[in-house]
């Protein structure tokens, strides 16, 4: 499993996201590249993001590219 770890600027899509939340964009060997679309026709890029991969409770949403920051990169 490759991931890229980021961090929310505002807060994740889904309602019980915490505000600053930080995630995994998520891929394994098989997948290819990281689980981003790029941006067509008006549609924003996006990717799908792992939250709380270490809690009880993870949850995958699709959040937009601008709305989220790398973290662990100069």
């Amino acid at each position: 499993m490759i991931t890229e770890k980021v961090r929310h600027v505002s807060k994740p899509s889904e309602p019980w996201g915490k505000s600053s939340d930080y995630g995994r964009i998520t891929r394994t060997a098989e997948d290819g590249p990281l689980r981003v679309t790029p941006a067509a026709r008006g549609i924003p890029a996006q990717a799908h993001v792992l939250w709380n991969a270490d809690s009880d409770n993870p949850y995958y949403t699709w959040e937009r590219l601008a709305d989220l920051k790398e973290v662990g990169r100069r």
